[in-house]
C-alpha cells in the first residue's frame, strides 16, 4: 500500500516575483523548493526516503509532466523544458521499496507570462474535467499451492473504464483469509507491481505471470490474492473501487518432517554401549516449523519403530526452524544400546513430542537398513 508521508509545501525562489491570481509569474530563472519528509503522517521516523517525483501539467489535478528530481530539495524551472504557459505542480515521495506517498499540496505558477484578458462577462458554466478510472478485472493465482518463502505466480489485468488516459499507476499485492482487502488477516506480497506509459479509456493492461514473494514466516492456510491500485496519475474519477480478491485459492501446506537418512558404521558392540550414528531430519512440507521438535532414537529387534521390543535411547536430538525443503544433519549422534545381548537395528522418529502439525503424521520414523550385533 502507498506511504503515508509527510510532504513540505512547494516554495518559489523568484529573482522578480509578481502577484497574480493564478499563481506567481515566473522565468526560467526561478527555482521550485520544499523541504523532503523526515517523517510519516503519524509522526514515525521516515529512514528509507529515496526521492522525489515532482507531477506537473496544464490543468489542476491533471498531471501529465513527470520529473524525478531525487534527494534533491529543488530545482529550477529550466530543468523542467516547459513551454510558456499556466502551469500545477504537486510532488510524491516514494522509499527504497518502491511504496509511494500520496500526491502533496499543488501550486499554481506562470511561466513567463499568463493571459488574463476577458472581453466579455462569462457565463458560469460547470465542466466535468475527463478523469481515469481504473478497475482489476481479473486477479487469480496460477498455481494451487505454493511453499513458504517461494515465488506465486499470479495473472492479473486493470482496465481503465475512465473518460482520460492514466499515466502510470501501481499495484499492491495481498494474501486474505477472506477475500477482504485490508482486512487484519492480510499478508502483505512483495514486489509491487508499477506501470508506466498511458493506459487510454477503455484499454486494458494485463500480466499473465507476475510473482509475488510469499513471506517465510506465513502461517499455513488458504488464501485469496488481492489486489489495490494505488497512486494513478492523474487522479481518479473514483478511487474507491481499486479493489479486487481473487475467485479461487492457493494453500500454503502445513509443515512435514521424516527422516530423510540414518546410518551407523557400527556392526557390533557391547550391551549397554554407545554407538554413533548419522541422522538427517528434513522437512518436505511447504510452511516453516514454528516450533523445536525432538528427534527420539530406538534400539529395535525389527525395523519398526514403537512396537513392544523397542530400547530407547536416552539422547534427544533437537531439529532447528527448518524451512520448505531445508534438512539438518547431525553427523554422529550417541545411541545407548540396550542390556540385552542380541541384534538390533537403530530407529528414529522426527517430531517425537507431537509439537508439530504436519501435512503426514504417519511419516516420521525410519530404522537403519543393517543390524548391530550385541554382546556381553
Amino acid at each position: 500500500m502507498y506511504r503515508n508521508i509527510l510532504l513540505g509545501l512547494i516554495l518559489w525562489s523568484l529573482s522578480n516575483p509578481a502577484a497574480w491570481a493564478v499563481g506567481p509569474i515566473v522565468g526560467d530563472d526561478a527555482v521550485a523548493s520544499w523541504t523532503n519528509p523526515t517523517t510519516t503522517v503519524s509522526g514515525a521516523p521516515l529512514t528509507d526516503l529515496a526521492g522525489i517525483t515532482v507531477w506537473i501539467g496544464t490543468q489542476s489535478q491533471d498531471y501529465s509532466i513527470k520529473y524525478n528530481a531525487g534527494l534533491v530539495s529543488s530545482i529550477p524551472v529550466s530543468n523542467l523544458k516547459l513551454v510558456d504557459g499556466q502551469y500545477y505542480m504537486a510532488l510524491q515521495a516514494y522509499d527504497t521499496n518502491g511504496f509511494v506517498s500520496g500526491l502533496g499540496n499543488e501550486v499554481a505558477f506562470c511561466l513567463q507570462a499568463c493571459n488574463t484578458t476577458t472581453t466579455t462577462t462569462p457565463t458560469t458554466t460547470t465542466t466535468i474535467r475527463p478523469k481515469p478510472d481504473l478497475i482489476i478485472t481479473q486477479e487469480e493465482p496460477n498455481v494451487p499451492s505454493v511453499n513458504a518463502g517461494a515465488m506465486l505466480s499470479v495473472a492479473d489485468s486493470v482496465t481503465n473504464q475512465g473518460t482520460a488516459n492514466a499515466n502510470s499507476f501501481r499495484i499492491y499485492y495481498h494474501l486474505s483469509g477472506d477475500a477482504v482487502y485490508g482486512n487484519a488477516d492480510d499478508k502483505i506480497l512483495l514486489p509491487l507491481r508499477a506501470v508506466s506509459g498511458l493506459l487510454g479509456p477503455g484499454a486494458s493492461n494485463a500480466s499473465a505471470g507476475f510473482s509475488l514473494k510469499i513471506p517465510l514466516t506465513i502461517v499455513p492456510g488458504t488464501y485469496y490474492v488481492c489486489a489495490e491500485i494505488f497512486a494513478v496519475i492523474p487522479p481518479e474519477s473514483n478511487p474507491n473501487n481499486n479493489t479486487f480478491c481473487s475467485t479461487t485459492t492457493v494453500t500454503v501446506p502445513l509443515p512435514d518432517l521424516v527422516i530423510s537418512a540414518l546410518t551407523t558404521t557400527s556392526t557390533s558392540a557391547k550391551v549397554g554401549s554407545i554407538i554413533r550414528v548419522s541422522l538427517s531430519v528434513t522437512n518436505q512440507g511447504g510452511s516453516r516449523l514454528k516450533l523445536l521438535s525432538k528427534v527420539e532414537l530406538h534400539a529395535s529387534t525389527n525395523s519398526i519403530y514403537g512396537d513392544g521390543d523397542d530400547n530407547s535411547s536416552p539422547y534427544r536430538a533437537t531439529t532447528s526452524l527448518l524451512a520448505p525443503g531445508q534438512t539438518r544433519t547431525l553427523g554422529s549422534w550417541p545411541v545407548k544400546m540396550p542390556p540385552t545381548p542380541g541384534t538390533y537395528y537403530v530407529c528414529a522418529r522426527a517430531d517425537a513430542d507431537d509439537v508439530v502439525t504436519e501435512t503426514d503424521e504417519t511419516n516420521n520414523t525410519l530404522c537403519t537398513t543393517t543390524t548391530i550385533t550385541l554382546h556381553p
